[in-house]
């Protein structure tokens, strides 16, 4: 889906956000490639669309498949971190929420 030479970023994000709600997903992890531009354009557009749409997280992951330098695995882990405290924080409201509502 994130190809831009086969859909529109807007046509994506339309299927990508969908397919959120369909699922129930509470967030989104993107891995996107930072040698393209096109594809890192996109990717912050489709972020953005999520988070206005949708209002759950966004991660947004950058790999490198030919120049290994790019790949800070230091860096990944802060950001996976960062995104897990986030997830497990919105699930802990969702399930306070939803208690609070059966009382």
């Amino acid at each position: 889906l994130q190809k831009p030479l086969f859909q529109v970023v807007s046509a994506r994000a339309s299927i990508i956000i969908e397919a959120c709600k369909r699922l129930g997903v509470d967030g989104v992890l993107c891995r996107y490639h930072v040698g393209c531009r096109n594809v890192s354009a996109d990717a912050i557009i489709l972020r953005n669309e999520i988070i206005r749409q949708l209002a759950i997280p966004v991660l947004l992951i950058q790999w490198e498949s030919f120049d290994p330098r790019i790949y800070n695995e230091v860096d990944l882990r802060a950001q996976l971190q960062a995104f897990k405290e986030i997830m497990t924080e919105r699930a802990s409201a969702k399930r306070l929420n939803k208690d609070s509502m059966t009382l």
